[in-house]
Order: structure tokens, then C-alpha cells, then sequence
């Protein structure tokens, strides 16, 4: 094919036809500059289809992963709104008279106090599409940005949480290594506990010095503060899982 278009030439060169020629000539330069774009193009919407196809997959990924996320969330505010109202419990107990205070139902709610806070979302998907660029690729830039402000809100929980966390470890759960019986109150939180292990034989709490005791009851409050922080943080960030979730159906 490409030796007959050189013939071609040839002879109009040879016939004198230069007109013709340089016609046919322009006629071939374009028909290049045409295949040139057309080539570009198909690369181009190539390439769109690619990235599309990516951010299709990408959205799945999260959508599953927010998904799990929102279960978490919703488990975890149950869970902290029984602690919220446990801890209140004791709390109403504080200074009551002996013939008020029931030792074994006090054992159960005991457990509450020393509860520690760990929401824990999986964010693993969504790292690693930051960390690859895939989320800075995305279309939505309302999408992209809630993402961003996902982690952002997720870092500053568990920020939080560490707070939180520390004042159990440091203050609370050490006073009551000293002065509780924490295997009685396993035992009256925990059924399969109560029948492996049993009750402690040593000596049970003694509630109404415990009650009386303003150490105890500081340390209390400060649990109570903690828990109904952080029941309010998990439903921010529930909150915001839901709109993510909204969003990415979109």
C-alpha cells in the first residue's frame, strides 16, 4: 500500500502535476493528522473508561466498608448507653443508708464503671485509596472531601477515646484493685464467669464504706463525664457514616 502511494507521486512529479501533487500531498499530511487525533482520542476516552471503571470499584469498596463501620457504630452506642445509665445507677447510690444498698445488684453494675471506650472503625480500604491517590481522583469533590473529614473525625475519637482511656487505667481501675471485689462483681456480670470460676471467698465489698467514700464517688462521676462523651462522639461519627453512606449510593 505505502509503495503505491510513492508511485503515485512519482508519476505526478514526472507528469509535471505539481498543483496535483501538492494537493494530494496536504491530502496525505491530514489524513495523518487525523489518524493522530483519532488515535489520541480513543486513548483518551480508553483511559476515561479505565478510571471510571476504578472509581466504580473504589465506591463498592467503601460502600461495604462503611457499611460495617455503621453495624460498629450502632453496636458500640448501645453499648455505651447501658454504661451511660449503669454508672448512673451507682451514682444514685452514693451516701445511701445500709438498708438501702443491695450488694449483689452493685456487683453487677460495678463492670460499667471500669468500662474502657473503643469504637475501633475499620478504615483500611479507605487509607489505602488515599495513600494510592485513588481518592484525590474522584469525581465528587463533595465526596472526597467528606472523606477526608472522615479521618480527620475518626483521629480526633480516638484522641479522645486515649484521654479517656488513660483516666480508667491510671485512676479508677487502680482504686478498685485496692478496695473492691472485682472477682464477685465478673462473677454477677458475666454468667459463664460465675459458673467457671465462682465467687470470690475472701472478703466482698463492703458497700457502705464504699458508698460514703468521696474518692469513690469523684472517680465515678469522672467515668460518668467520660461515657457520655464518648456515647456523643460515637453518634457524630455515626452520623457522618450515614451521609457517607448516602452519598456513595449516589
Amino acid at each position: 500500500m505505502l509503495q503505491y502511494f510513492r508511485q503515485f507521486r512519482r508519476n505526478l512529479l514526472d507528469k509535471g502535476a505539481l498543483r496535483k501533487y501538492l494537493l494530494y500531498a496536504l491530502g496525505e499530511i491530514l489524513l495523518i493528522v487525523l489518524g493522530i487525533v483519532i488515535a489520541t482520542q480513543l486513548n483518551v476516552l480508553n483511559e476515561a473508561r479505565k478510571q471510571a471503571e476504578e472509581q466504580d470499584n473504589l465506591i463498592e469498596r467503601l460502600k461495604r466498608q462503611i457499611e460495617i463501620n455503621q453495624y460498629q457504630a450502632k453496636e458500640s452506642i448501645a453499648e455505651i448507653q447501658v454504661q451511660v445509665d449503669q454508672i448512673a445507677v451507682v451514682l444514685a447510690f452514693m451516701g445511701a443508708p445500709a438498708e438501702k444498698i443491695n450488694d449483689v445488684y452493685l456487683d453487677s453494675l460495678m463492670a460499667s464503671v471500669i468500662e474502657d471506650h473503643h469504637l475501633g472503625l475499620d478504615l483500611t480500604t479507605l487509607q489505602e485509596a488515599l495513600d494510592n491517590g485513588e481518592v484525590s481522583d474522584l469525581d465528587d469533590k463533595d465526596l472526597r472531601t467528606s472523606l477526608y473529614a472522615l479521618l480527620k473525625a475518626n483521629e480526633r475519637l480516638e484522641q479522645r477515646e486515649e484521654i479517656a482511656n488513660f483516666d480508667n487505667n491510671n485512676f479508677a481501675i487502680p482504686f478498685f484493685y485496692k478496695h473492691t471485689n472485682l472477682r464477685n462483681t465478673a462473677a454477677n456480670t458475666d454468667q459463664e464467669y460465675q459458673q467457671r470460676i465462682g465467687y470470690s471467698k475472701l472478703e466482698p465489698n463492703d458497700y457502705v464504706a464504699l458508698l460514703s467514700n468521696r474518692e469513690f464517688e469523684n472517680l465515678v462521676e469522672s467515668r460518668f463525664y467520660y461515657a457520655q462523651e464518648m456515647r456523643s462522639n460515637y453518634e457524630r461519627v455515626a452520623s457522618f457514616l450515614d451521609y457517607l453512606a448516602k452519598k456513595l449510593q449516589e
